[in-house]
């Protein structure tokens, strides 16, 4: 195996893991995402998926970057994970298709960076994340 698919692979484990650890249902309404990244590093800082009202998975939901960040880039990554953390949920425990979002900051930046993505998903139209970074 080679670096680029190892590097693709654990981006899929480390997405999967995250979203089996947290994940609470698909979103219904745009949100805004506040991370603090590491400088000179790839890092998840975000991810989506959807099911329907039967606990099975839809397809992914369609990322978009829309307003690209001014100093790094923005990647995706497919996965799947476990929902957990809703008990009253009856969806708890169900396994869904996600995408996880990347940002990787160029070499030495630190400081703020912001970037929009539009999610296109099966059952509900879209909607726009703005995800604000703080490069550290």
């Amino acid at each position: 195996m080679n670096g680029a698919n190892l590097k693709t692979l654990m981006r899929v484990a480390v997405a999967s893991a995250l979203l089996t650890a947290v994940s609470s249902g698909p979103l219904l309404a745009a949100k805004q995402v506040k991370s603090v990244v590491r400088k000179d590093t790839s890092e998840l800082v975000g991810y989506d998926y959807e099911w329907d009202q039967t606990c099975r998975p839809l397809p992914r939901p369609r990322p978009t970057l829309i307003e690209p960040p001014r100093h790094g880039k923005v990647s995706f990554s497919n996965g799947t994970g476990t929902m957990l953390d809703d008990k009253s949920s009856q969806c708890r425990g169900a396994r869904s298709n996600s995408v996880g979002v990347f940002y990787t900051p160029k070499r030495g930046y630190t400081g703020p960076d912001v970037f929009k993505i539009r999610w296109t998903y099966s059952i509900i139209a879209s909607q726009v994340d703005t995800f604000e970074l703080d490069v550290r």
